[in-house]
């Protein structure tokens, strides 16, 4: 096959897409051989040489020359092969010109479709490789379609995202045409068909992202940012500290009149944002996450990581939050397992603890063991005597109650 316009419109793909023309030569090749087999059976062998200087293409059938032929489409006779190169002998390979209008048609429709392919793949792999970098990062984007409770939003006009169900905040309003401000979880192909591009509004790191572009004392690494828990389009809390002496960490990602923090919560449609002062102290750092209530106490088992939080009773419904809100995000933010009670229901427990260590020797390191410090005053009957006993049972119900009364707690 002899074709210089085609040779040449491989130079200018080459330019314009910048696809090697030897790599799409190759291509060529492999699948010129591909088709043959396919139109002669693949019991037969095939060399495609393609002579770029002169624009030609030329394939070669390889048979094995044999006295008998048993299988024509890899073995010929001597005789024949002689007809093609006269020194040749018998177990020889010898490769056998196909036919120039034969070879015209199989290349014409191959090539047009490995370079349409090849084509497609580059310009896939390319516009992978663009947006795999907006990995962890914030995008603006507006509502493109919704279908099946699924988000879609248009990236820079290429690339469909989608917001699954999990990813959104209940009190958006997905509507055609509406911006958010998306984190970019995740960005794959699939199959060199097409990419996916997975966005989020619920993710911890879209709140550190959005302090990262207002605050610049976080964007300098003056301050840092240690932890979030967020309850998303709800309350959120995250913890700082900083680098400098001279800056104030909180303060700087409030910002003058709460203008900063402002922005970060209206970006998340109106999410309230605790900001938290981090310490390397487990007790100040529970302290300071279970803010605004004011705690007077935090005792710690650091085996269990759990901490035993005292408040005072007016306090105790701050300390809790609204559904257990405050207590739950504090929880997240410091990874540790906070009980919380008023002065009265802590003395009620430890009076509780006294009266069966009397009873029973060595019934605090079961209680420790099984989890249940906090939790006595709430055992229901089944559950002690499982822990104590049948015998045991009906005296303790009896203490409870009488704590209970003494303590004027319902």
């Amino acid at each position: 096959m002899r074709d210089k316009e085609f040779f040449a419109a491989l130079e200018q793909i080459e330019y314009e897409k910048g696809i090697p023309k030897n790599e799409l030569i190759e291509l060529i090749a492999s699948s010129v051989v591909s088709a043959l087999k396919k139109y002669h059976g693949k019991a037969s062998e095939y060399e495609v040489e393609v002579d770029t200087k002169n624009a030609v293409i030329r394939a070669f059938a390889k048979k094995i020359v044999r006295d008998t032929v048993e299988n024509p489409k890899r073995e010929i006779s001597k005789e024949e092969a002689k007809k093609i190169v006269e020194n040749i002998s018998i177990g020889d390979e010898i490769r056998i010109p196909i036919d120039t209008e034969e070879i015209a048609r199989v290349s014409a429709q191959t090539a047009k479709k490995v370079i349409q392919q090849k084509i497609k793949e580059v310009e896939l792999e390319r516009l992978f490789q663009e947006f795999k970098k907006k990995e962890g990062e914030v995008i603006v984007s507006e509502v493109y379609r919704v279908k099946d409770k699924n988000v879609y939003f248009l990236i820079d006009g290429k690339v469909e995202a989608i917001l699954p169900p999990r990813e959104q905040i209940s009190k958006d309003r997905y509507e055609i045409g509406n911006i958010f401000k998306l984190y970019v979880v995740k960005v794959e192909k699939r199959d060199n068909r097409d990419i996916k591009v997975v966005v989020s509004r619920t993710h911890p790191e879209l709140v550190r992202k959005l302090f990262y572009q207002e605050v610049p004392e976080v964007k300098e690494g003056i301050v840092e940012i240690k932890h979030i828990a967020r309850e998303p389009g709800v309350r959120c809390k995250m913890s700082v500290l900083s680098h400098n002496q001279k800056v104030d960490p909180i303060g700087a990602c409030v910002g003058v009149k709460g203008s900063r923090v402002q922005v970060v919560s209206d970006a998340l449609s109106g999410e309230r944002i605790d900001l938290v002062l981090y310490s390397d102290d487990p007790e100040e750092y529970i302290k300071n996450a279970l803010s605004p209530a004011e705690i007077d106490e935090v005792l710690l088992d650091e085996e269990k990581k759990e901490a035993f939080v005292t408040v005072k009773k007016e306090q105790l419904s701050l300390a809790i939050g609204k559904g257990g809100i405050n207590v739950k995000l504090a929880a997240k933010l410091t990874s540790w397992h906070i009980d919380i009670k008023s002065f009265e229901e802590r003395k009620m427990e430890n009076e509780l603890v006294e009266f069966l260590e009397n009873k029973i020797s060595g019934i605090k390191n079961v209680i420790r063991e099984k989890g249940l410090r906090g939790k006595l005053m709430e055992l229901k009957e089944e559950e002690w005597k499982e822990l104590v006993g049948e015998d045991k049972v009906e005296e303790i119900l009896k203490k409870i109650e009488e704590l209970k009364e003494n303590y004027g707690k319902d």
